[in-house]
């Protein structure tokens, strides 16, 4: 099994990172894959998140499936305008009044997402690394 990770984190209208072998993954021993590869500052100077608030970014926190789906809107540049759900949301605990509703609606426009089943999206849930997983190929390797 090849492992992937991120090297190189850019913002363009088509690929959000560059992936190389595993070769490339930092010696044991060394700082965080997260300050060495994508760091939360570069990630914030880029639009892609802005942390949980007050100054603060949590590294060691969870993500919520609504998070990735915003993370990845906003790394594809396909952020939706305001209002975008309009009265309906795309899935049924997905209403359109909710924060994320353009974002994971967006996610399912793209193809990158259809849920967790019976029209539920888990907008909530803990992102599972295979779910990560499947969101990341799909968004930036188009599997």
């Amino acid at each position: 099994m090849s492992l992937i990770h991120t090297t190189t984190v850019f913002r363009s209208s088509t690929r959000m990172a560059a992936f190389s072998p595993r070769g490339a993954l930092p010696a044991r021993g060394t700082d965080s894959l997260t300050t060495q590869l994508a760091s939360p500052l570069t990630l914030v100077e880029l639009g892609i998140t802005s942390g949980i608030g007050g100054g603060l970014f949590d590294p060691e926190g969870t993500v919520t499936r609504e998070q990735m789906a915003a993370f990845l809107t906003r790394a594809l540049d396909e952020v939706p305008a305001d209002g975008y759900c309009g009265t309906e949301g795309p899935f049924t605990d997905v209403p359109y009044g909710l924060w994320s509703c353009k974002y994971v609606k967006r996610l399912v426009e793209l193809g990158i997402t259809a849920g967790i089943g019976e029209g539920l999206y888990g907008p909530g849930n803990p992102v599972t690394r295979a779910q990560m997983a499947v969101f990341l190929a799909r968004a930036f390797l188009g599997m």
